[in-house]
């Protein structure tokens, strides 16, 4: 009996944008500054760029620039960014019901340091009773999200579950060095942890949260419980004895308090915030602030008296708001979008209470801004750089930058006694940093208060932003269906966000260029666009190569075929580009090479070189009719040639005689050359030093000097499997800048030919004198990293053991810069050097530059065609031999991007918005006949018509002029949004009106059409007292 299995496979149109956790921190680096966001089974690493003061709008620069994507298996619940031994970042990630996870960044991937799995003791009745995440537990029962808080000073980690649980898990070794042993006394041994085992707590009932307190010399964590009275507790935990004594308790707690937050050193101490009250205790201080004016009826103000801000006349719930410090004495609030700032009981706030009054209490609470910016589910403060990162899941998230104005007071030093000499009662009583004394304050020690001076006024600006398609409320299909009668094109249309971030989003699978003139035409094998003069604006000439003849477009108001040209017209042109700065075209045909200039609005030729004259007599040198053209490759000022025997020529143009030269390299190949291509250095690959060298200094460096990291590994190395100096030795991640566009045709610049054999070896040589710079062995075999090896594998044996008569050759290779143009904010710096390889077999292969390597970059986009052709031998030698037009074509601005195209059966766009390239395919009508390919031909065009847009020819013998819709954001899944931001109103149901109907109703729902429902947010009428009830 036969059994059928069934299989569903799935892919993400467009992943997860909404924001769950955000950290600014050192996680790919010791020395970067890196933002770290997590999404529902992603997290992606961000580094924040250098932008314009003066301009920081989000439109014209790229701010976050996106070093690395990692999927997840589930969803995380919490996260806290850490330091092993204080040196290795890593992530602590929790999952439900209740699982640790702690990762580390290395070369590019996520390192699973350690795994704790404390399952097993939530079994029972309750446990799957989940509460709400980001605010109070709304189900009476057992929370089963796992929430983590480390200590300050990233010497422990704890973990809270069920809300009767707490874990403490060491980060450091505890025992002291020799300088601090002194005395000759036995050294402190740490307590021995395994993976399975769990350092708890006593049975706390209903423990709603915990963090770590900040300038104290043990592990000390506050507990917020749920009892009857509502209490906090302080707890100390001594691994060595295993006891963790309270230290002080606070009872009459608020009844609606949500959250607890810690304060940094030397302040201390911690902030509870209610929904209508916020509250600052230590063990010997409390300060209270009304939030509301019925906060008197939650909190018991005979114990714990409140106060109202005299710098903020409005009222408002505190309820799931995000806080985080903005500075050692602030914090920033985020309620419902409105931001808020609030003084913590420093130093300064004593000398700021001379100038609102005696009466003001320590606590003050005043806005930030004026405007409005998104809800926040994550917020995340960058201290030195003054940058906020507002996460949310209502809209697209936002990178702020705060700054002032006016003086900032700084706050008081804290003088420090002579008789104290060991550092942790320092860091107990004074904190870790201590501010020198200046001679001003020597002279006036106690003219402190009348100093007295307003709080500084902050402005914000939107720095960047991360397009997101918010929560959804609602769905449907649209189609778009043209007044010809085309295939209708199918749009998922569908509404997200809440309020002021609501928004309807229109999501379909491809770029689908916007079509701005389409001519019939027929036989169009290839196409170039080229400037007329060095000082052109547009390009002005567009040559056409058909399959006997060359047609030349003059594009102007008009674009009008050119009858009379200096250009080669009686056969097809085989390529055609600018050189020489856009002063000269050169046209390489069967026949030879022909250079012309504009002069009097046509094209003359000024030199041309013969194929099968002699190099010494201005020819190419080769044997006509045995041997011909195969491929050709133009970058400013070299013309690649390959010819069918194998070799090469190069034609070199002078820019001080504005001629051609001709120049036949001699290179040592162990093959058939099957591809070629000319690049420049962008990444300063082949230009610089290599990286292994500069690994390596840095890491001689940073050595530590101390003799302790010489010794064995302890036991957290067998937990972590982390090393002390793990972070120092790793060298610090930078954002190399590529060369500048602008100077891409410069004579002066380096430029390099790579060089594909027909088994599987890229080599790259500089030129003119073609030095063999970098071999790269094994492409067609799609490694997951390319290195630069002398020694040659042994060519054609792929990894399962194939013959190499197997194995697909290269049939092409593009290097070029993907990424923003330099018109865009930090465009070098997000940028990629990429390689992109087609196979003959269809496969399209993308590797991004990193160092003197190429890592290939994942895609799920198949560009193979669905029914594959079995090639003999004779045919693959007989494509060798022949000229072939190539499958990819570079591009320098479209849409201010630089990319690469590539036509065929599934023609795909290589596109990288904010730094990491990926496949985006093209949304093109499909042909009438299965074995059509519906891009014959493409290239880019800059008209007045089209900016920075293209053309292409389509089977169907239609030659398009398009542009790439405006206002889209190209997905690292292929996928294109177009969202329209509705303002105030919330949609909640949205549908798609079909064309139906006759007359003008028809003609009309021609334009999709949608009908929406919508909710305003209106306030509750206000009751006066002189409306008269019936």
């Amino acid at each position: 009996m036969s059994h059928t299995q069934h299989f569903l496979c799935h892919r993400d149109l467009v992943q997860s944008t909404g924001v769950l956790f955000s950290l600014f921190g050192s996680f790919c680096s010791a020395s970067s500054a890196d933002l770290v966001v997590i999404y529902a089974q992603r997290i992606d690493v961000y580094r924040v760029e250098s932008f314009s003061p003066s301009n920081p709008a989000p439109s014209s620069s790229i701010t976050l620039h996106l070093l690395h994507t990692f999927s997840l298996s589930g969803v995380v619940q919490c996260a806290q960014l850490v330091h092993v031994k204080k040196s290795t970042a890593c992530l602590a990630l929790t999952f439900s019901p209740a699982k640790l996870v702690l990762v580390r960044y290395q070369a590019g991937a996520l390192v699973t340091v350690a795994m704790h799995n404390f399952e097993e003791d939530g079994m029972g009745l309750g446990t799957a009773l989940q509460g709400e995440r980001f605010g109070r537990t709304q189900f009476s029962g057992i929370s089963s999200i796992p929430l983590t808080m480390a200590d300050p000073d990233h010497r422990c980690l704890s973990m809270l579950l069920y809300q009767d649980q707490l874990l403490v898990i060491p980060l450091q070794d505890s025992r002291g060095t020799d300088e601090d042993n002194e005395d000759g006394g036995d050294m402190y041994e740490i307590a021995s942890l395994k993976m399975e085992d769990k350092t708890r707590t006593e049975q706390y009932a209903s423990t709603l949260s915990s963090f770590g307190l900040d300038g104290v010399v043990g592990r000390t964590f506050m507990l917020r419980l749920k009892e009857l009275d509502i209490r906090g507790k302080i707890i100390d935990f001594a691994f060595l004895e295993g006891l963790h004594p309270k230290i002080w308790s606070v009872a009459h707690l608020p009844s609606d308090c949500f959250k607890i937050s810690p304060c940094p050193a030397p302040l201390g101490g911690a902030i509870v915030f209610a929904q209508n009250a916020i509250l600052y205790f230590n063990q010997n201080q409390y300060f209270g602030l009304a939030t509301t004016s019925f906060a008197d009826k939650t909190t018991d103000t005979a114990k714990l008296p409140l106060h109202r801000s005299p710098l903020l006349d409005e009222t408002f719930l505190a309820s799931n708001c995000r806080t985080s410090l903005l500075n050692a004495d602030e914090m920033v609030l985020n309620v419902e979008g409105q931001l808020f700032v609030l003084s913590l009981p420093s130093h300064r706030s004593l000398k700021q209470k001379g100038f609102y009054g005696p009466e003001v209490c320590q606590l003050m609470l005043r806005r930030l801004s004026s405007s409005k910016v998104a809800a926040a589910t994550a917020m995340a403060v960058d201290m030195q750089r003054h940058l906020i990162f507002v996460g949310t899941r209502n809209g697209d998230s936002q990178l702020l930058w705060y700054h002032t104005d006016t003086h900032d007071v700084p706050a008081c030093p804290v003088p420090v006694p002579d008789d104290l000499e060991s550092d942790d009662e320092d860091v107990y009583l004074y904190g870790h940093r201590l501010v020198a004394v200046t001679a001003e304050d020597d002279v006036q020690p106690h003219d402190k208060v009348s100093k007295a001076a307003e709080f500084a006024a902050y402005s914000v600006d939107l720095v960047d932003q991360l397009p997101a398609i918010g929560q959804v409320t609602s769905m449907d299909m649209g189609v778009d269906v043209d007044m010809e009668g085309v295939a209708p094109k199918e749009t998922l249309v569908l509404s997200g966000g809440v309020g002021d971030q609501s928004s309807v989003s229109m999501i379909h699978r491809g770029i689908r260029p916007v079509v701005i003139t389409e001519v019939p035409l027929e036989g169009c094998r290839a196409m170039w666009a080229v400037y007329g003069c060095a000082t052109a604006s547009y390009h002005e000439y567009l040559i056409l190569s058909m399959k006997s003849r060359t047609m030349v477009l003059k594009a102007g108001d008009e674009t009008l075929p050119l009858d009379a040209s200096g250009l080669f017209v009686d056969g097809p042109t085989l390529a055609a580009s600018n050189i020489l700065n856009n002063q000269r075209i050169v046209q390489v045909y069967k026949q030879g090479v022909r250079l012309l200039e504009e002069a009097n609005n046509t094209l003359e030729c000024t030199q041309e070189i013969p194929l099968d004259g002699d190099i010494d007599c201005g020819g190419l040198g080769v044997e006509v009719p045995a041997v011909g053209i195969v491929s050709v490759d133009i970058l400013d000022p070299y013309v690649l040639l390959l010819l069918s025997d194998g070799s090469l020529r190069v034609v070199c143009a002078d820019a001080r005689d504005l001629d051609l030269s001709v120049l036949h390299p001699e290179i040592l190949e162990n093959g058939q050359i099957c591809s070629v291509c000319l690049f420049h250095d962008w990444g300063h690959i082949f230009t610089v030093s290599t990286p292994e060298s500069t690994d390596q200094e840095a890491a001689a460096s940073v050595q530590p000097d101390d003799d302790s990291s010489k010794e064995e590994a302890d036991e957290l190395d067998d937990i972590y499997k982390v090393s002390g100096g793990g972070i120092a030795a790793q060298p610090s991640e930078t954002s190399p800048r590529l060369l500048p566009q602008q100077q891409h045709q410069s004579t002066d610049k380096p430029v390099y030919c790579a060089v594909c054999l027909d088994s599987g070896t890229m080599l790259v040589y500089s030129l003119p004198d073609f030095t063999l710079e970098a071999t790269f062995p094994g492409l067609n075999v799609a490694p997951q990293v390319l290195s630069t090896s002398s020694v040659y594998p042994i060519v054609g044996l792929s990894q399962d053991g194939k013959k190499p008569a197997t194995l697909s050759p290269v049939a092409d290779i593009c290097i070029h810069r993907v990424g923003p143009c330099d018109t865009v904010g930090n465009g070098n710096v997000v940028s990629k050097m990429v390689l992109v390889v087609y196979i003959s077999n269809g496969d399209l292969i993308v590797y991004e530059a990193a160092g003197r390597r190429f890592v290939r970059v994942a895609t799920q986009t198949i560009t193979r065609p669905f029914a594959l052709k079995k090639e003999s031998a004779a045919t693959a030698m007989l494509n060798t031999t022949l000229f072939r037009y190539p499958m990819l074509t570079r591009f320098q601005s479209v849409a201010r991007h630089s990319g690469v195209f590539f036509r065929g059966a599934s023609p795909m766009w290589v596109w990288n918005s904010r730094g990491l390239p990926s496949l985006s395919p093209m949304a093109v009508p499909v042909v009438a006949k299965p074995n059509q390919v519906p891009v014959l031909c493409w290239t880019a065009f800059d008209h007045w018509n089209c900016p920075q847009g293209f053309v292409y020819f389509h089977s169907d013998g239609m030659l398009r002029v398009c542009e790439v819709p405006p206002n889209t954001t190209i997905t690292q899944t292929g996928s294109v949004v177009q969202k329209i931001e509705f303002g105030s109103p919330t949609i909640h149901h949205l549908v798609h009106i079909g064309c139906h109907g006759t007359g003008a109703v028809q003609e009309a729902l021609q334009t999709p059409t949608y009908a929406v429902v919508l909710s305003h947010l209106v306030a509750p009428p206000v009751d006066d007292g002189t409306h008269v009830y019936p």
